[in-house]
Order: C-alpha cells, then sequence, then structure tokens
C-alpha cells in the first residue's frame, strides 16, 4: 500500500473518531419540557453534569419550544469535558413573578467554566410584570446603584447596548467601564432622577436619551444627570433623539456636564425627527413613499387633491384616491393604483419606501425617461406590475428578473427597444407577461409559464426565435457596430457579475481530485455510448441509479423523510431564499446541525447542475468554500444539503440598508476581499487541477458566524490541465467569453467586487457613473463613511487594484495570485492598525 493511501485511511479514520467523540445531550431526554409551564431547571443541570463528566468535546441540545427555568447555576470546576456548546433551537424562560429571580440573586449563572460555547436560541427574561409594577406606582424597587461595571461587546456587534435604563427613578450608575456595537449607556421613557458618572465609553455609539416617542401615550424623562464622562473612538457623543410621530412624551432638566471626546464623530446631537433613511420610521416610511410620488409627478387635472398628509391619525393615507392599505387603521400600503390620471414625469424612485408593496398599475399615463435598472431593489415583494400604455424608453431592466414574486407583468405600448432580458423567462410565478407595441429586438426567451402567448410580442418587428421565426447567427452584426457592442458587453457583464469576494486557500486534496477526473471520464463515456432514443425506460432507470451510486462517492445521500421532518414538508416556514435554480430552506436536524437545504424547481432540466455542484464541493475542500453536507435523489426530487451561513450574503450586507453596511468597516472588508482572494487563487492555481468558478459575485459569497467567506455556486465552473487548456470531459461544457479567458473573467469579475467594497456601490451604479476600464482611482470613489480614519493610504492601493482588476484588455490584468499578494502587502501596511479589530486579518500562506 503506498504512502499516500495509508495517510488517507489514517485521515479518514482519525476524521470519523472527533465525529464520533462529539456526544450529544438533548434536554429533553432529561425531563425538561418545552411547553414552558414546569420547571425544567433541573434537566438542564443533569444534562450539564452529564457533559461535563464526558472527557470528549460535548453538545448540550435545546430543541424548538419554552422552557421555563427558575433558578440554574452551572459550575465548571469538576468539568472533565474539552469543550461544551450549548446549542439552543428553543426559547429559555425566566419565571413570570420578578421576585423569583428577585430573591434567588440571579436567574442563569456559570460560574468558573472553560471553553463554553452558547448558539442560538432566546432568553426571555419576561420584564414585563416588572415594568408593570413600576408604571402603576406601586412600592416597587427604587434607588438602584452600579458601580465599577465593565461591560465589553464588539465594535460591529448590532443593538447590543452596554446598559439600558427604563421606567426607572434614582438610578445612579459610577465609576464603569462600557464598550459595545451600539449605545453604551441608553435611557428610555419613563426615567427620573438619573445620574450618570465617572463612564469610559467607546468603541459605541454613545450616551443617548431616547429614541421616545414610538407610542402616543409615552411617560417622560426627567432630571437626568451625566457628568465627568469620556468618549473614545465612539460613532457619537451625547444625544437626544426622538420619533418623528405624535407623542404626549417629554424630555427636561438634562445637564451633560466634564465631558471629554477624543476622536468622536458625532459629539452632540439633539435629534427631534428621529427617522433614519424614511425607512425606518414606524408606518412613516410610506407616508414619505406617497408624499414623494405626488412631488414627483405633474397631476394636472388634480387626481392627488385627496392626497391630504396634515392629517395625523393612523390610516389616513388608506383613504387616498388609488391607495389600498393592509390594513384599515394603519398607514401601510398594499398596492397603488394610478392608471389614466393623465400624471407627468419619470418613474417615482420615492416608491421605494413602500416597503410592503406588492401591487403598482401606472398605466395609461405620460410618464417617460428609462425603467430603473434597479427595480428588483425597488419592489422587493411586488406581484403585479403594469406600465403599459406610457412613454419609457431605453432597454428593459435585466434586474428585472429578480423581482421574484412577480406574476403579473405589463409592459405594452412604450418606446422599449434592445433585447428582452432571458432571464425574465425563468420566473417561476409569472403567468401573464406582455411587450406588444415596442421597438425590441433579439431573441424571445423561453419561459416557464405556457400561458404567455405570441399576442405578448405583437409588433415588434424584429424579434425573433418561437413564436416567430428563428434568429440567424449573424443578428447581432447586422444591427450593431463594433463600439456599440463593446460598450453593451462591457456594462452586461458587469450587470450580470454583480461582484466577486476574495476567499482563503486550502490545500487540493489528491484523492479529491481522482475522484473528480473519475466521475467526469464516467460522464463523458456515458455520453459517447449513449445514442438518441436508444435508452428504454428500464435502462433510463439504471443509469439514473448508477450515477446515484457514483455521487454517494463525494458526498453522504439523506434521506427525503428526514429533511421533511426538519422542514415540516417544506413549509413556507422554513423558507429563507428564492433563487433561479430553486427555494432554500432552513432547516435542524435531531443532532443540532443547522443546514441549509437547496430544493431544485425543474431537476430534469438540471441534472447537469446537480452532478456539477456535487462533484465540484464534494470534491474540493477548502476553508472558503460553502460546505456540501449531502444530496437527496428521491421520488423525482434533487435536494443539495449545505451548512447554514449565519449572516447571509455579502450582497446583502454591502447594499440592503445604511446600518449592516457601516458595520463592515474597512479592515473588516480587507479581511473579507483577502480570505476571496486567496480562495480564487487557490482555485486558479491550486495542485494539479485548476478551475475557474465563471459566476463570482457578492450574491455568491455567504459569510460564517465570524465574517469567514464561503464561495458558493458553482454551477458554471470550469476545470483546466496544468497548461491551461479546458479538459475535454469537462462537466460544465458552455460556450467561451469573447476571448476574455475564464481566468480573467473570474479576475474582472473579482475587481468588480472589490470596487463594491470600497465604493458601497452596486454594479450598475457603478457603470452607469463612468466607465470602468478608464478610470484612474481617487479617494473621491470611496465610501465617505470609510475615510478619514488614519487609513486613507491603505484605502487608495485597494482602489488601484480594484482598477488593475476590471482593466478592458484580459492579458493587461493581474493574475489571482497576484492580487492575492497585493492585498497581503496592503494588510500588513498597517498590521498595528488592523489588529484593532476583533477579526484578524487573514496573511497566512497561500496553502495553509
Amino acid at each position: 500500500m503506498s504512502p499516500l493511501a495509508i495517510f488517507s485511511f489514517l485521515f479518514i479514520f482519525l476524521f470519523n473518531l472527533s465525529l464520533a467523540a462529539n456526544t450529544i445531550y438533548n434536554v429533553q431526554n432529561y425531563g425538561a419540557k418545552s411547553n414552558g409551564k414546569p420547571d425544567s431547571s433541573e434537566a438542564f443541570l443533569s444534562a450539564w453534569e452529564a457533559a461535563c463528566a464526558s472527557t470528549s468535546a460535548a453538545t448540550i441540545y435545546v430543541p424548538r419550544g419554552s422552557y421555563l427555568i427558575r433558578n440554574a447555576e452551572f459550575k465548571g470546576q469538576t468539568c472533565k469535558s474539552k469543550a461544551i456548546t450549548i446549542r439552543i433551537d428553543g426559547t429559555l424562560l425566566a419565571p413570570s413573578d420578578y421576585n423569583v429571580i428577585g430573591n434567588a440573586g440571579s436567574w442563569i449563572k456559570f460560574d468558573q467554566v472553560n471553553r463554553v460555547s452558547i448558539y442560538g436560541g432566546t432568553f426571555d427574561g419576561q420584564g414585563a410584570g416588572l415594568w408593570a409594577c413600576k408604571t402603576s406606582g406601586m412600592n416597587c424597587p427604587k434607588g438602584t446603584a452600579l458601580q465599577g461595571v465593565t461591560v465589553s461587546a464588539p465594535e460591529n456587534s448590532p443593538n447590543t447596548n452596554g446598559i439600558h435604563v427604563q421606567s426607572s427613578s434614582g438610578v445612579s450608575i459610577m465609576n464603569s467601564r462600557i464598550g459595545t456595537g451600539d449605545d453604551c449607556i441608553s435611557i428610555g421613557p419613563g426615567n427620573s432622577n438619573l445620574s450618570i458618572e465617572g463612564i469610559a465609553c467607546g468603541p459605541g455609539h454613545g450616551i443617548s436619551i431616547g429614541s421616545l416617542g414610538w407610542e402616543l401615550q409615552e411617560q417622560g424623562v426627567q432630571n437626568v444627570t451625566v457628568k465627568t464622562v469620556t468618549f473614545t473612538g465612539t460613532e457619537n457623543g451625547v444625544r437626544v433623539k426622538t420619533w418623528v410621530r405624535p407623542s404626549n412624551g417629554f424630555v427636561r432638566g438634562v445637564l451633560f456636564q466634564h465631558i471629554v471626546m477624543n476622536n468622536v464623530q458625532n459629539p452632540i446631537i439633539i435629534d427631534q425627527n428621529y427617522c433614519p433613511n424614511h425607512e425606518s420610521c414606524p408606518h412613516q416610511s410610506d407616508i414619505y413613499c406617497l408624499k414623494s410620488i405626488k412631488d414627483s409627478l405633474h397631476d394636472p387635472f388634480n387626481n392627488f387633491g385627496s392626497w391630504d398628509f396634515n392629517n395625523v391619525t393612523e390610516g389616513f393615507i388608506c383613504l387616498f384616491s388609488g391607495i389600498s392599505c393592509w390594513h384599515p387603521e394603519e398607514n401601510k400600503v398594499l398596492s397603488i393604483s394610478l392608471s389614466y390620471m393623465g400624471l407627468i414625469g419619470e418613474f417615482p424612485r420615492g416608491i421605494r419606501n413602500c416597503t410592503s408593496l406588492t401591487g403598482l398599475d401606472l398605466s395609461g399615463n405620460n410618464l417617460y425617461g428609462t425603467i430603473p435598472s434597479d427595480i428588483s431593489v425597488i419592489f422587493e415583494h411586488v406581484t403585479t406590475l403594469d406600465l403599459s400604455f406610457n412613454q419609457f424608453s431605453g432597454n428593459i431592466p435585466p434586474d428585472i428578473a429578480n423581482c421574484a414574486y412577480l406574476n403579473f407583468l405589463n409592459l405594452d405600448n412604450n418606446n422599449l427597444e434592445g433585447e428582452i432580458p432571458s432571464r425574465i423567462g425563468y420566473l417561476l410565478r409569472l403567468k401573464t407577461f406582455s411587450v406588444a407595441n415596442n421597438y425590441l429586438t433579439g431573441p424571445v426567451p423561453s419561459f416557464v409559464s405556457e400561458q404567455i402567448t405570441a399576442e405578448s410580442f405583437a409588433n415588434n418587428d424584429e424579434l425573433c426565435g418561437k413564436p416567430f421565426k428563428g434568429c440567424e447567427d449573424s443578428w447581432i452584426w447586422k444591427h450593431i457596430d463594433r463600439a456599440s457592442f463593446i460598450k453593451a458587453f462591457v456594462i452586461g457583464w458587469v450587470l450580470f457579475f454583480t461582484s466577486v469576494l476574495v476567499f482563503r486557500l486550502f490545500e487540493f486534496p489528491t484523492k479529491a481530485i481522482n475522484k473528480i477526473v473519475s466521475l467526469s471520464m464516467w460522464k463523458l463515456r456515458s455520453k459517447e455510448h449513449s445514442s438518441p432514443g436508444s435508452d428504454s425506460p428500464g435502462e433510463e432507470e439504471l443509469n439514473s441509479h448508477q450515477k446515484i451510486l457514483k455521487l454517494e462517492k463525494f458526498v453522504t445521500r439523506m434521506s427525503l423523510k428526514e429533511l421533511e421532518n426538519a422542514t415540516s414538508d417544506f413549509s413556507d416556514d422554513y423558507l429563507v431564499g428564492i433563487g433561479l435554480l430553486g427555494k432554500v430552506y432552513k432547516a435542524i436536524l435531531p443532532n443540532g446541525w443547522t443546514l441549509a437545504i437547496k430544493k431544485l424547481n425543474d431537476w430534469e432540466n438540471l441534472e447537469d447542475e446537480f452532478v456539477s455542484e456535487i462533484t465540484t464541493l464534494g470534491g474540493l475542500r477548502h476553508r472558503n468554500l460553502l460546505p456540501l453536507i449531502g444530496f437527496c435523489a428521491e421520488r423525482e426530487k434533487r435536494l443539495l444539503i449545505y451548512k447554514y451561513m449565519h449572516n447571509g450574503s455579502l450582497h446583502e450586507w454591502l447594499h440592503s440598508n445604511e446600518d449592516k453596511a457601516k458595520i463592515l468597516e474597512f479592515p473588516l472588508r480587507l479581511k473579507i476581499a483577502l480570505g476571496i482572494a486567496k480562495g480564487l487563487a487557490w482555485l486558479h492555481h491550486g495542485y494539479e487541477l485548476h478551475v475557474s468558478h465563471r459566476s463570482i459575485s457578492t450574491r455568491c459569497i455567504l459569510l460564517d458566524q465570524n465574517f469567514e467567506p464561503k464561495i458558493s455556486n458553482f454551477w458554471e465552473a470550469k476545470f483546466w490541465s496544468k497548461n491551461d487548456t479546458a479538459l475535454s470531459w469537462s462537466l460544465f461544457p458552455v460556450a467561451e467569453y469573447s476571448g476574455l479567458g475564464s481566468y480573467k473573467q473570474d479576475i474582472y469579475c473579482f475587481g468588480v467586487v472589490l470596487l463594491e467594497l470600497v465604493t458601497g456601490k452596486e454594479p450598475h451604479e457603478l457603470t452607469s457613473s463612468r466607465n470602468l476600464f478608464d478610470h484612474s482611482p481617487c479617494l473621491l470613489d470611496a465610501d465617505r463613511d470609510l475615510l478619514g480614519k488614519g487609513i486613507n493610504d491603505l484605502i487608495l492601493q485597494f482602489l488601484e487594484l480594484a482598477c488593475d482588476c476590471v482593466k478592458f484588455f484580459p492579458n493587461e490584468r493581474p493574475t489571482m495570485l497576484e492580487v492575492y499578494d497585493t492585498l497581503k502587502n496592503i494588510s500588513q501596511g498597517r498590521r498595528d492598525w488592523i489588529q484593532k479589530i476583533p477579526l484578524s486579518t487573514d496573511t497566512s500562506s497561500l496553502y495553509d
């Protein structure tokens, strides 16, 4: 037996042994009840004692449900376990009588423990009884004093107030150190005679009174003294903020004295109009939405006469002409119908602030200009969209294919030109689609729905393909010149490859390569020895069975029943995402594993993609590739099972809202970029086979709980031999990309991701503002929230590298190995600053 075979055997043996050594202790097996009624304290303590007695790593699992814990102290003095993980999928309830905890002195306490990790779940202290007592004026505890307290949380952790005070009197907080990702001290309504003195605050958002005014009937805040406080490196200093809505609350008798501020962005803020981006206000964003529509459109016939915004009663906008609400008493818009009102103007972009909108009808008006290129951001949940009989021009935005819930789309009788985006055909819910009477050209997409007929495309003379005559090969050259082609190619390229994050590299196992080669050659031979129409139903079934047996060599085959049980038969309650290829569900197995299950839609037409994903992610093992746990091929269903990534996609963090983006400080963005670069460099240059991903974007970069990036979606990946020629037996045969080359294509897309990371802009915003190829980088392009922190030189180097990656001529772009080395040098240039963040930047070897 060869040394490599012996090593592989020992590695697998030890790996399986380590998995078996991690014992799971389910609290229900020790008597815990999930109905929230009997006291489960003893059951939890018994599970803890059993886990402590284990000499290997142990997991205490709390299934879904509510568990009453009156008082529990987990002691670690006698623990033998190397590490204990407490995985909570349920809710731990405190006693509803606050005196129980008051008399005990603690609720849940850990004493002298080591290497204990707690994930998930909810700790419900049931404080409603105590607050009710306080607000009722009964004889409740007063005069509480906190002194010498230290509170520490990561700077990038959201909603982690150090100390929150509400409905209290005579509280004093003195001589304490507080550093968090939110307010060091937050002061809610109903407080009086509050004293804060001798506090060191930072990092964090300072000391804040508010947010107040959430309720119409709300207690005020009075007699607050804040003195001898030092703020260091905080976003804010002292602040008073109230929501922009009616309330009888008040603030008076506030004293800020002897305050020292070091490197504080906003020293003093008095904000009585708190409504960030007009999107976070309770029921205010929809009001702003309708205001912006009225202000942006000319209304010659006074159809907006009923839109009176001086009314402050709840639900008043539901009486507006053309507006339907979810509930009559609530200012939340369900649909807008403004058809044939003679309105004049461009598309009203403020409509994006109607965050719960499902239907929009602007047909029969005089609206002009282009349809917004980021329309899926504006209409996140829209099901019906009618823009017909207007004067809209330009192209149909490809982004419209990301409106996953659309079932009705009418663009008739406009001045639209160009091609119909092919991805519109993949909208699974789309039942009605019409673009008649425009100036559209090129091929008609294939639609999932059979209800879309030839009438939907009438009077577009240069459309081709079914239901019209076939498209000629020379069609594109007959209608556009070279300059137009290059311009369209560049813009389309950037829009398609949204962005690229950089991943860390690991070693490519020889055994995995042999598996890929073996299965790929098997697949090629299967194609060579088959002929159309030669397989009988029995032979097809046998081939399918043989294929499944081959796939089992890569990852575990899981039972459909197990997955159905974990998702309540794929209930929408477990649905976390919808993509072009299928739906994604979050599932928790009885052993405590949290998984993401991708259920393919039309699996018969996605069989190659199904096999490709398994053979790629099943054969490649790297810390920056999304771990593929298993697959299921059963009862005409195809499912892929991945490890669940708690922080979602990079795209969500960069572009969903400003608060999330602010958490990603530049050092963390650099860490992510370095990790992706390492991963891509390993794919391009690692070991015997080279891999090009070919569809990298921020949407396919997932982040784990430590913001470690994981590359996903290998549907279009391609394998290359050592001499960088495409292997004839590649699992992913697709057309070449106009000489750009698959490697250089990845590098281009990675450059776009770098630009997204440093500018905060979406790819379509980058291309609409300037030419990516001829642009000389400057700090004016960077996200202003990243600047002014002593690292502008690093940001400029980062920008320069991004521009090198998106150069027009592929041979002028660096290799991924060069990109990775450059990012390493950038990160090492200011290691003293970068090490301040809790997540360290990786500058390790390419192959570690």
